[in-house]
């Protein structure tokens, strides 16, 4: 092909729209657009599409990956908010995939999953 992605972008589900924006915003995620349905997200150069659509069935099958510097100091972060009540979760679940080691938060029925 004559141009390569620049990126690729998923839609996240959000079941609680406002819960799920000051979730990724504390995590550090600056919000793109302010708009009622889909506002972009990102940090690092990474980033991606939450939008206010929920469907269980969909939402609970929905992951995505991120790869991170530094799992631990990531998830003390992510730890910081879940235990303020902004959001539920579990500590990193380590996994061997061809990308390095992973672990993964929940925040409603979003997963947000981080690797090394």
């Amino acid at each position: 092909m004559a141009s390569d992605p620049r990126s690729i972008l998923t839609f996240v589900p959000a079941k609680d729209f406002d819960l799920s924006c000051r979730f990724y915003e504390a995590l550090g995620f600056r919000a793109g657009d302010d708009d009622t349905d889909v506002r972009y997200y990102g940090r690092g150069g990474s980033g991606f599409l939450l939008q206010n659509f929920y469907v269980k069935q969909w939402a609970n099958n929905f992951m995505m990956a991120m790869h991170v510097g530094d799992l631990d100091t990531w998830w003390e972060e992510a730890e910081a908010i879940i235990e303020s009540g902004a959001s539920r979760g579990r500590g990193p679940r380590r996994r061997s995939w061809k990308t390095g080691e992973c672990g993964s938060c929940t925040s409603g029925t979003r997963r947000v999953s981080s690797g090394t």
